[in-house]
């Protein structure tokens, strides 16, 4: 960095994240050009009902930001004891339950099992950090921790697509 002449500008703030901003001086007699963008049609919106389920306080509400920001309606919940009760209140239906492998008391596929009880057809998009066996289960993915907000709006609208009419 000193070599180049640049700097790093960092900006923290408690509950949202970190910045680094990283600066280089420009090339004298070159004009800056913004690269251009295609914009590709955004596929992965919808405004179906999902029930998120992570026992990480963070990677619950980065979930549940990133696909409310996609146009879904978003409950969530921290444990499986407290989506049972989200799930038997909640008088919409839900069209998916995106939910952690390692919960605690109750793995995500034994919650998914439960919720279907009362709730049949309720697809599942199941994600985990450690390299579990994805569940077997029917109307079900898997997704691997570390992921993007790209990554899982993609694997969800993917996961509502199947078995539907193309539009």
């Amino acid at each position: 960095m000193k070599q180049s002449n640049g700097y790093i500008d960092l900006e923290s703030r408690v509950g949202e994240g970190t910045t680094f901003s990283i600066y280089f001086p420009g090339i004298p007699g070159e004009s800056i050009r913004e690269a251009p963008r295609d914009r590709e049609p955004q596929t992965d919106q919808g405004t179906e009902s999902i029930l998120v389920v992570e026992d990480d306080d963070e990677i619950r509400r980065l979930m549940e930001r990133a696909l409310a920001r996609r146009g879904y309606s978003v409950v969530a919940a921290a444990h499986p004891g407290e989506a049972i009760l989200v799930s038997e209140r909640h008088s919409e239906p839900l069209d998916l339950i995106v939910a952690d492998i390692g919960l605690p008391i109750m793995s995500g596929s034994d919650l998914v099992q439960r919720l279907r009880s009362d709730r049949p057809g309720l697809r599942a998009l199941f994600v985990s950090g450690y390299s579990e066996k994805a569940p077997d289960l029917p109307e079900s993915a898997f997704l691997a921790k570390p992921f993007t907000e790209a990554v899982l709006a993609a694997a969800v609208r993917r996961l509502l697509d199947v078995g539907r009419p193309a539009k």
